[in-house]
């Protein structure tokens, strides 16, 4: 599954919906509330530059929330982007 971004263009660090406005986009919030899995998959495709496919940090997300460690996996992530900036 490939990362999509939205259309609409925004600046650098700027967020492209408000902090309550998860309905604006119904697709997405439905897709991270039900299976988280696909969701940090893309973004850590996108974070990334394409070397690490959406399908394998969604597994790999998977398996680690069935230990309890998922919270690592999204703090290397954050870390890895804030790198990158």
């Amino acid at each position: 599954m490939e990362a999509q971004l939205h259309a609409k263009p925004h600046a650098q660090g700027e967020w492209s919906t408000g902090l309550c406005d998860s309905s604006s986009d119904c697709k997405n919030c439905c897709i991270t509330f039900w299976c988280p899995c696909i969701t940090v998959g893309q973004i850590a495709e996108i974070v990334d530059r394409g070397s690490t496919t959406c399908l394998t940090t969604g597994a790999l997300y998977m398996l680690l929330v069935m230990t309890g460690c998922a919270c690592f996996l999204l703090v290397f992530l954050s870390w890895k982007d804030e790198s990158s900036i």
